[in-house]
């Protein structure tokens, strides 16, 4: 059958089919590349993330925690003094240091002896790499649930290049519409704090995000995909601070035979931040001077992305009373995204990923 050929009015969803049974007569796939899909349908997924220029890692303690900096009591001496109780030394004067900026719960990478003061050198520049495996089992048509386990290699500027587990997230998903051209649902996630902060490979604080995602079909081979977020830190340090995450994507079928689409995918993804600090990082050279170096507020940052990509997937389009022209089976999502404002979490990613549905 040719792309000419194919029957349009063929429904894109069989409401008898139950979604944890799968079969090749499963409504709908995932059509985004960045956005969360509000499509409930057992899968695995396999992603590979490469992000570049991340100048403000520890905004909001979103990518890892603050610097350790303010936790390494070394670094404020001139604020403390040594006393001596009963024949005891005593530190003296850790109210003067923490009024400087000592801060416990700063649990992040630390500088290298070079940049011993908390305001210098702070990472300017951070690249990583992630490799995530995510699993979703639909336990009914309209809810399922899913987990995801991540792996971070980190490239810092100043500190050495680490790699390991990273914060792992798990949570479910309820379609409050799911229909043959639509699906409104409601998504919580939680990230537990598996990844080391000290490495910068997590952010030594759990994080909840509720979000409401939708998934609607435009026309008869165009659909759009949105999402809107908000990630909570719970126990973070000052820095921690509510992000919310918002979206809108496009997708459309150019090609679309009995067992083959490609689809070209365009998103725009944005964060604001709504609470919460970072470090503006200053110099290590005292000639130097760096306006506003040290922790600034980061409310109000704005971060835009545009995403672009290509979808290419493997199923049965063509089955007379449930395929459609996302009935994936397997399905290569290739992708890069870009900074399109000053504040940025990174300012160029490339994304592989591969889904199978079941």
């Amino acid at each position: 059958m040719t792309p000419e050929s194919f029957n349009t009015n063929v429904p894109t969803f069989n409401p008898g089919q139950s979604a944890v049974l799968g079969g090749s007569t499963q409504a709908v796939a995932d059509n985004a590349g960045y956005i969360d899909s509000a499509i409930i349908r057992s899968r695995f997924r396999q992603r590979y993330d490469a992000a570049y220029d991340m100048n403000r890692p520890d905004r909001a303690e979103f990518f890892y925690p603050k610097c350790g900096c303010f936790g390494n009591i070394a670094n404020f001496a001139p604020f403390l003094s040594i006393g001596n109780a009963g024949g005891t030394p005593v530190l003296n004067g850790l109210g003067a240091a923490r009024r400087a900026g000592y801060d416990p719960r700063a649990s992040g990478p630390q500088h290298p002896r070079n940049f011993p003061r908390a305001a210098s050198g702070g990472e300017s520049r951070v690249d990583y790499q992630e490799l995530s495996s995510y699993l979703e089992i639909a336990a009914t048509q309209k809810t399922s649930g899913f987990i995801e386990v991540p792996a971070r290699f980190l490239n810092p500027t100043l500190n050495r290049n680490t790699y390991g587990f990273s914060d792992i997230n798990l949570g479910f998903k309820h379609a409050f519409v799911a229909e043959p051209d639509r699906f409104y649902t409601f998504q919580f996630r939680t990230y537990v704090p598996t990844g080391s902060g000290e490495r910068g490979l997590g952010t030594n604080h759990a994080s909840i995000e509720p979000a409401f995602l939708v998934f609607q079909r435009l026309s008869e081979r165009l659909y759009f995909s949105g999402e809107l977020r908000d990630w909570i830190p719970v126990h973070g340090s000052d820095f921690a601070g509510n992000v919310l995450r918002y979206g809108a994507g496009l997708a459309y079928n150019m090609v679309l035979t009995d067992n083959l689409r490609i689809a070209p995918v365009n998103e725009f993804v944005g964060w604001t931040v709504l609470s919460g600090k970072q470090l503006n990082p200053g110099s290590a050279d005292p000639n130097i001077i760096v306006p506003n170096a040290g922790p600034v507020s980061a409310v109000g940052d704005t971060i835009v992305n545009y995403k672009i990509g290509l979808r290419i997937g493997l199923g049965d389009y063509g089955n007379p009373g449930g395929g459609s022209g996302l009935n994936d089976r397997h399905s290569l999502y290739i992708g890069y995204g870009h900074a399109l404002t000053g504040d940025h979490w990174y300012r160029d990613m490339a994304r592989v990923e591969y889904n199978f549905w079941f």
